[in-house]
């Protein structure tokens, strides 16, 4: 009996630049369905417990719905075995409700890991590895480092008035929480 062929093997660095790509940057639902495993895990700070794939879309939505610009830029991608490491920059502008802060129209950058296992050429788990305290101290919700006691008490006075007008404006604007 002659030997079959094998498949090609998929480039799975590719699959994960996929999945970033149209799922974060365009907010393509119809990626997940295609490049995740049913029984998929995923992990992030920013999220209680384990997320299934209902899941993950739920938090890529919430934070497409804050900063509607959002975009992950890929600077460097490792595939070992059946594993793809990303590391990523994420940038946007907060026009939207974020974390229960309202939108402040500052842009934010922050450095992210993502790292994906793959179960036959799809996402079967997912680890994230981001800094949403960089972004609110870029949001400004954070006193500087070099506050001191008196300054960051003084910066937090002013951030919940900020945050109090920002919140009224929203509502007038009818953009109220989503």
């Amino acid at each position: 009996m002659p030997d079959r062929p094998s498949e090609p093997a998929a480039d799975l660095t590719a699959l994960a630049g996929e999945l970033v790509d149209r799922l974060w940057n365009h907010g393509d639902d119809s990626v997940a369905h295609r490049l995740l495993a049913p029984g998929f895990t995923g992990h992030s700070p920013d999220q209680p417990g384990v997320l299934d794939r209902n899941g993950l879309l739920r938090l890529v939505h919430r934070l497409r719905a804050g900063l509607p610009d959002l975009g992950l830029a890929v600077h460097a991608a490792v595939e070992q075995g059946q594993q793809v490491f990303l590391r990523t920059s994420v940038t946007g502008t907060h026009r939207g409700w974020l974390w229960g802060l309202p939108p402040t129209g500052l842009f934010t950058r922050a450095t992210e890991m993502l790292w994906l296992r793959f179960d036959d050429g799809r996402v079967a788990e997912l680890w994230r590895q981001s800094s949403p305290l960089r972004v609110l101290g870029q949001l400004g919700v954070l006193p500087p480092a070099d506050a001191g006691v008196l300054g960051g008490s003084g910066h937090l006075v002013r951030t919940a008035g900020r945050l109090a007008a920002l919140s009224a404006k929203a509502s007038v604007a009818g953009r109220g929480r989503s």
